[in-house]
């Protein structure tokens, strides 16, 4: 097996970068979609002379945070791809010492 070059291993890097960048960016529009359902669930009340009540409010961005992110086929692929290179990597450079 030869020898992984420097600029292979920065790609594998790259790839497992935007994969976390995908990830992070996905949570970040939900959870920006999550506070403006509740803005608009707050003008609506109040239009109605109803207040919701914070803790409420609260509770259910607690839930749905909590709810477990998944990663798609692709992203999972590529992730294994990139962690076997780099274990890979790391084991070669542990038997050369």
């Amino acid at each position: 097996m030869e020898k992984m070059s420097e600029k292979r291993i920065l790609q594998l890097a790259l790839k497992g970068l935007e994969i976390e960048y995908i990830r992070v960016n996905t949570e970040l529009v939900e959870i920006t979609n999550e506070i403006h359902k509740i803005e608009e669930a707050e003008k609506d009340k109040s239009k109605k002379g109803d207040k919701i009540s914070e803790s409420s409010t609260k509770d259910n961005i607690r839930k749905r945070l909590k709810k477990k992110r998944r990663m798609s086929d692709a992203q999972k692929k590529a992730l294994s791809k990139t962690m076997k290179a780099l274990w890979a990597r790391k084991k070669k450079t542990k038997n050369v010492k």
